[in-house]
């Protein structure tokens, strides 16, 4: 990934401001996560924020953490 321009640099914080309320881990709140989602939607943090409550909302709905307690059946591992 491109190192930030610092307009990025700029906008990343206003966009962690914005989403700070859905206590991401620290693999998602990093700056190089959250700018991933700032350059999908071409810089405009208002789609960016939406898409990004749209995915935290599909990893609940399908128990995404909940992989990590999942026992793999022998014949797969």
């Amino acid at each position: 990934m491109a190192a930030p321009t610092f307009h990025e640099l700029q906008i990343l914080k206003e966009f962690r401001n914005r989403v700070k309320d859905l206590n991401l881990q620290e693999d998602i709140i990093s700056d190089v996560e959250l700018l991933r989602w700032i350059r999908v939607r071409d810089h405009n943090l208002d789609q960016a924020e939406i898409m990004l409550r749209k995915h935290m909302n599909w990893r609940e709905e399908v128990n995404f953490e909940g992989i990590k307690l999942w026992d793999v059946p022998k014949e797969y591992r």
